[in-house]
C-alpha cells in the first residue's frame, strides 16, 4: 500500500468577474461549468461554491464577501 487516501479530495470553487455590465451571470455560469467539469475530471468533491459578481480583485478597498467567507471556511477546515 502506498499510504495515499482513496477518499476524494475536497475542493472549493471561487467564481469572480470584475465587471459584469449586463449582470446576466453568463460569465459566471461559464466559469462555474469549467470548474465543475475540472473537479469531476479530477474526482474532487466540491464542498462549496463562492461567487463574487462584479467585484474587482485589484482594488484593495473592494469588499468581496464570498472570498472572505471562503478564507474563513478554509481556516476552519470546512474545505
Amino acid at each position: 500500500m502506498n499510504g495515499r487516501s482513496t477518499a476524494p479530495r475536497k475542493a472549493a470553487i471561487y467564481l469572480r468577474i470584475s465587471q459584469d455590465r449586463e449582470m446576466d451571470g453568463l460569465a459566471i455560469d461559464r466559469q462555474r461549468e469549467d470548474c465543475e467539469n475540472l473537479a469531476q475530471f479530477r474526482r474532487w468533491d466540491v464542498i462549496e461554491t463562492y461567487v463574487d459578481q462584479s467585484k474587482s480583485a485589484t482594488d484593495r478597498t473592494t469588499i468581496r464577501p464570498d472570498y472572505d467567507r471562503m478564507v474563513a471556511d478554509l481556516s476552519l477546515i470546512h474545505i
